[in-house]
């Protein structure tokens, strides 16, 4: 588990998780819990005003939502039109196959006259 690693000597691991939490406005994996169980603190990128934030404890509160089931919500917001642009992508080389044989049917039937 990353959350472990969350630490100064682990740079890329702290600024991952804190870009997360920020961006997603979601504090650990499942929830703030998370953090306590590994023994560390609750980190200010959990803070729902990070600006707010003193020391090792926010003035106000944490984001309750975890990371993975935000994550999940987001992916499954835009899978409606990544699947969109995969059909769209599909019909336009069928497309291309279809007009691909006529243009060979064309050409065979002209060298044949």
């Amino acid at each position: 588990m990353s959350m472990k690693n969350y630490s100064k000597e682990s740079p890329d691991t702290l600024a991952a998780w804190d870009n997360v939490q920020t961006k997603l406005m979601c504090c650990g994996t499942e929830g703030s819990d998370d953090w306590r169980q590994t023994g560390l603190a609750v980190p200010n990128s959990c803070c729902k005003n990070e600006n707010t934030s003193i020391g090792s404890s926010c003035l106000t509160g944490y984001h309750n939502e975890g990371c993975l089931s935000k994550l999940k919500s987001i992916i499954q917001d835009k899978s409606t039109v990544l699947i969109g642009v995969g059909i769209g992508i599909a019909f336009i080389q069928i497309l291309g196959i279809v007009l691909a044989c006529l243009l060979a049917h064309t050409i065979k039937r002209e060298d044949g006259k």
